[in-house]
């Protein structure tokens, strides 16, 4: 975007024939193209947004009173004031510079100080207001208007305003007269006259025309340009500063603004004294000025252009140029230059800063258009000439175009000057703030900047092949001026974390994740202390205040010196040790005396009272005095349950068999809850250095362990559920169930559940259940097979592929990115064989771009609900506890076996669970808020179990018109078989009427029904998988099919042992891909 802005103002400043880029060119260009004032207009009147411009949107000062965002305000003012400085500069610079000659002298030393020493002060003033305004909005924390996070404006100007640093205001607004006397008194001399057209010529090189526009800015502009002060200062009274006080969020700021604004009061009583006197101009205190807005207009500038377009009818398209109307007026023309006897054309004349329209207003009042075009100039090609070559009988101005002379005449002499100074501006604008830029640069670059000696300061010694090197820059690299670091000593990398010339954030990023592999804490705040601690000059106790050119450049020395080294390296020190403390605070929490080496550095060290407001934010999220809010747009959606709430899980089962009592979706919701606490737990520390893998891990890497284990409890958990089912179509259903599981975590953006799943689905003892698998439904098995890729691709390209087209929130496969870490941590060194005494930054570069990935799906949370049963029934399953990873493998590939033995087919058992509901209600919610339920991920052929318990008051009366169809007659509602309908299909309303089936409840035939948690639920281990032994091979006598026909489950027989020493034992299956990492 920024690109093709800068194409379009390119384009538009070659079209005008000039060679510079200014801020209008920039507002111009973008208004000018329909997408971009769209883009910057998108809460406006769609009628408006063809005529809106930049400065109407970005315009952030109260209008009519209304309030607006202070942190916008702030913005807009210290844009303004650097506006400001540059009408100070140029003035100081360029227009008064002849006036201090020495050769010849025009004015002594003692009338230069008189006269121009105020206006200096007012200089020094206003560059130290813009700069402490730029550091309160570089350091603070200006996201949100609330009281913790305001940039303290207020305390920059009550700070000048306690010094009566703004009395320089009214030192001016005194000697205005006598300044503005003396420089016309000067100006009338005539070899001062022809002095300044042999400094314009020799300084700038300019054409007679130029030199002969100049002298005019001078006699007519210049007054006006040294009342702008005065202006400006009733703008901080009557506008700006009571604005903010009451737009400001903070109390202290607030007061802190009325503070200032008492001990600014003064000046205005002064300049209303001097305004009677006739010392001042009657319009001093009118803030309102072509040369600076100062007031945020209703209309913008380009409103107003379009408006004036519409009102001529002629060739105006060329105004879309321009970016100013400067003045409006109704003048006499006389083309050819003024003579006496001719008749000259009225004309109502409209001066922009780059075209003078001349119209004439239309006579036929039924015309849409109010003026006719008559006469066009552009001002690029006009010349003003001097009064000594106009009758000074006559009011007017005259100018050259093309060597063609054209006069117009003003009604009275106070218009004739108020129109010379609007021209003079609008001529000499651009011109003199290129030329202004050239002396800056030059300025720049004649006096060097001093730095402290590196024998007392090490953070200055320059930069060398022995101390930093910087990677090689690229044909097509856009940071030239900045390249990445590639190797680099430790306090050569703290020098350029806090650098004076430009803040890095990505270097403050990179840094402070990866700076353990190389310094400790303490290191590091150690070297930030003494970065902080800069030395002073010794020239900064220079009291010359004289204008000698020693004492000038003396001073313009210290000036960068603070401006350009000192306080940038200081703010950038304590924005740093912001962000530490923001994004890294387990640093200050596991070493208390680093939290207290920095309380003792803010207390002692920081003295500076600008710093103050920066040592609060520290302190408070110090102390964690900061708030943080999580909260979400739309509630949570409903918990599914299968019954009326959590049910009961009965004892001496399988836990895989509890997963039947759960929803799939809730199992997953719950199982992507876990997940996404355990992934956002995990610190970068816990990553440095490949300490995941260390023998310490559980002391360096806590979390990331918690998570490892997690994963692989649970994958061995839904192996061990599947082989311990012997029956097939138990087997089969929790296969189904397992397979919804998958499939909610995928819609859910799980993928860490998806892998845990697909992990045990890839193992050679599920894998081979061929029997189970030829059952699975084909739209189940299209759903494994979609994912079976995905999770074998050890690479990890198409999960890449997937998580860059979603949006968090979502959890992550943590070992895509552990795969990376460890390539990383072994293929890259910590120094360079060329460099050995320097980190390799590089290296830690490519870290944290990996961390990077993993922070930005930390950062939110679901919008899900805990259900608490669900949750302890899911962590309480822990087969590794206590047990060897290759012993839990053995037994379950042991079991794979004996259920389905290879080459023949499944043994026939009958159910071991028949009271279990079979059905799965698929991998979509069925319970939304506010409104039925809904039928995806069950289909209304499945069980009528789960059709019968959708009872709620949501959709009572749906179920009421819906009944069952294709049971067959031997079934009645009466004779349910165990409680269970047979699959039906819903057709008749009038078929049989919807029951619920009876409840399981404690009774002899059934086992002892617990409420199931972490403590009472047993966890499997090796020992307890002799809990579902496999029955003999034969035919289920007839006490086992009436035993089939119970609610209860049938006694568990003893485990069938092999006695026979020559068994071979089966071969040991592969570990989960999970596992190798």
């Amino acid at each position: 975007m920024a690109a093709d802005i800068l194409k379009l103002a390119g384009n538009f400043v070659k079209n005008s024939g000039r060679c510079r880029i200014f801020e209008s060119d920039i507002r111009v260009s973008m208004n000018a193209d329909q997408a971009l004032m769209s883009l910057f207009s998108k809460d406006m009147d769609p009628k408006t947004i063809a005529t809106a411009s930049l400065s109407s949107i970005t315009d952030s000062l109260p209008v009519n009173g209304v309030e607006t965002n202070f942190t916008d305000a702030m913005k807009e003012m210290v844009s303004l004031e650097g506006q400001y400085i540059r009408i100070l500069q140029r003035i100081q610079k360029i227009l008064i510079e002849p006036f201090k000659s020495k050769e010849p002298r025009v004015l002594s030393a003692e009338t230069i100080e008189d006269i121009f020493g105020s206006f200096e002060g007012v200089v020094d003033l206003s560059l130290s207001i813009h700069g402490s305004l730029q550091d309160a909005l570089e350091v603070a924390r200006v996201e949100d208007d609330n009281e913790e996070n305001v940039a303290a404006a207020g305390t920059v100007f009550n700070e000048h305003a306690s010094a009566f640093d703004f009395d320089e205001y009214a030192n001016y607004a005194l000697i205005y007269d006598k300044m503005v006397k003396t420089l016309e008194d000067q100006f009338n001399t005539p070899w001062v006259h022809n002095h300044f057209k042999d400094y314009f010529k020799q300084q700038f090189n300019c054409s007679e025309g130029e030199i002969s526009t100049l002298i005019n800015t001078i006699r007519y502009l210049l007054p006006k340009l040294l009342l702008e002060p005065v202006k400006h200062m009733a703008y901080y009274l009557l506008e700006m500063l009571p604005t903010m006080m009451k737009i400001c969020p903070s109390a202290f700021e607030r007061q802190e603004f009325k503070d200032a604004l008492d001990g600014m009061s003064t000046f205005q009583g002064i300049a209303e004294v001097l305004i009677r006197k006739d010392e001042l101009p009657a319009e001093s205190l009118n803030i309102d000025s072509y040369i600076l807005n100062r007031r945020t207009r209703t209309k913008s500038a380009f409103q107003e252009i379009k408006e004036i377009q519409d009102k001529i009818e002629g060739d105006t398209k060329d105004l879309m140029r321009c970016s100013q109307l400067i003045k409006v007026g109704d003048l006499t023309l006389y083309q050819g230059g003024y003579k006496k006897g001719n008749k000259g054309q009225e004309r109502r004349v409209f001066l922009f800063d780059c075209f003078l329209l001349c119209c004439k207003l239309s006579s036929n009042k039924k015309e849409i258009y109010e003026y006719k075009l008559r006469e066009k100039y552009e001002l690029k090609k006009l010349c003003l000439l001097e009064p000594q070559d106009i009758d000074d009988s006559t009011n007017g101005f005259e100018m050259v175009d093309n060597k063609n002379k054209i006069f117009f005449q003003t009604p009275s002499q106070a218009l004739n000057e108020e129109w010379l100074s609007a021209v003079c501006y609008a001529l000499t604008h651009e011109a003199l703030e290129s030329k202004l830029e050239d002396l800056l640069n030059k300025e720049r670059n004649s006096i060097q900047l001093e730095l402290p000696s590196p024998d007392i300061y090490k953070f200055s010694e320059p930069d060398s092949d022995k101390n930093i090197v910087f990677e090689e820059a690229g044909e097509n690299s856009l940071n030239i001026r900045n390249p990445p670091i590639r190797a680099a000593t430790f306090y050569k990398l703290v020098e350029r974390l806090t650098y004076h010339k430009f803040a890095d954030p990505a270097l403050v990023k990179t840094f402070l994740t990866t700076y353990r592999s190389f310094a400790t804490p303490t290191d590091l705040m150690l070297a930030l202390i003494g970065r902080y601690t800069i030395p002073v000059l010794e020239e900064e106790e220079s009291t010359d205040v004289g204008l000698s050119h020693e004492a000038v450049t003396q001073r313009e020395k210290l000036r960068r010196y603070k401006k350009e080294y000192l306080n940038p390296i200081k703010l950038r020190v304590l924005n740093v040790i912001r962000h530490w403390i923001e994004h890294h605070p387990y640093d200050f929490e596991r070493d208390p005396s680093l939290k207290e080496q920095l309380v003792q550095f803010l207390a002692t060290t920081v003295e500076d009272k600008r710093m103050q407001k920066w040592v609060e934010t520290i302190r408070r999220i110090l102390n964690n005095e900061t708030s943080i809010f999580c909260s979400f747009n739309n509630t949570p959606p409903l918990i599914e349950y299968i019954g009326e709430g959590p049910p009961e899980l009965p004892q001496g089962v399988p836990a895989g068999c509890n997963l039947f009592l759960y929803h799939p979706v809730e199992i997953a919701r719950q199982m992507t809850l876990i997940q996404s606490e355990y992934f956002r737990a995990v610190k970068v520390n816990e990553l440095i250095g490949g300490a995941f893998t260390k023998g310490n891990k559980e002391e360096k890497a806590p979390n990331m362990v918690r998570l490892t284990n997690h994963f692989n409890n649970m994958s061995y958990f839904f192996q061990m559920s599947i082989v311990q089912m012997p029956n097939l179509e138990e087997r089969v259903a929790l296969v189904n169930r397992i397979i919804d599981i998958m499939q909610a975590c995928v819609e859910l953006k799980n993928f860490c559940g998806m892998m845990i799943i697909m992990t045990a689905f890839n193992t050679s003892s599920i894998n081979k259940l061929e029997h189970t698998w030829n059952k699975v439904t084909n739209q189940r098995m299209n759903l494994v097979e979609n994912q079976r890729e995905t999770s074998k691709d050890h690479t990890y390209k198409l999960l890449k592929a997937k998580l860059f087209t979603i949006d968090p929130p979502c959890v992550p496969h943590i070992g895509m990115f552990l795969t990376r870490i460890i390539h990383v941590e072994c293929g890259m060194k910590d120094t360079l064989s060329e460099f050995p005494n320097m980190i390799n930054f590089t290296k830690r570069r490519r870290f944290c771009d990996i961390v990077g990935e993993i922070q930005q799906y930390q950062n939110q949370r679901f919008n899900l609900s805990p259900e608490k049963s669900i949750q302890d029934f899911l962590l309480a399953q822990t087969p590794l506890e206590g047990s060897d990873a290759d012993e839990v493998e053995t037994a379950i590939h042991k079991l794979s076996i004996e259920i389905e033995p290879r080459e023949q087919p499944p043994p026939k058992i009958a159910r071991l669970y028949p009271h279990l509901n079979l059905h799965s209600q698929g991998y979509r919610a069925t319970r939304v808020r506010n409104g039925p339920k809904r039928g995806a991920g069950m289909t209304y052929s499945d069980s009528a179990y789960n059709l019968e318990n959708q009872t709620d008051a949501n959709n009572s009366a749906m179920t009421k018109s819906k009944t069952l169809q294709g049971i067959p007659k031997e079934y009645s509602n009466k004779e349910k078989v165990n409680g269970h309908i047979p699959d039906a299909v819903v057709t008749d309303p009038e078929a049989v009427p919807p029951k619920i089936p009876p409840r399981i409840t404690k009774s002899k035939e059934t086992p002892q029904i617990q409420q199931g948690n972490a403590n009472t639920f047993p966890r499997p281990s090796p020992q307890s998988f002799n809990v579902v032994p496999l029955p003999p091979r034969m035919e289920p006598s007839p006490s086992t099919k009436q035993a089939s026909q119970n609610s209860a489950a049938p006694p568990l027989p003893p485990r069938r042992v092999s006695n026979d020493p020559t068994e071979i034992p089966p071969p040991r299956p592969s570990k989960p891909p999970y596992t190798q990492v």
